[in-house]
């Protein structure tokens, strides 16, 4: 089940990006495939050692079946 996320910053993309991943059932050879993104790519990303451009963020988020909501503060 995924865990939510209420604000998603530099420092837990990452986590929120392979918590996707692993809920559903993917690896990084799966995640790649489906993104043309690298492994490397992917698990710098996870890592936070890397921060997504949009289009990549884009990519991943249609990939992992997931919806991005932008609130007003």
């Amino acid at each position: 089940m995924l865990r939510e996320l209420k604000t998603l910053n530099d420092t837990n993309i990452g986590e929120a990006l392979k918590t996707l991943r692993i809920d559903r059932g993917m690896t990084l050879k799966d995640l790649s495939d489906k993104t043309n993104l690298s492994q490397s790519v992917l698990s710098r990303y996870e890592r936070g050692k890397r921060m997504p451009t949009l289009t990549s963020f884009v990519a991943l988020t249609r990939a992992l079946d997931a919806e991005i909501f932008f609130a007003k503060k």
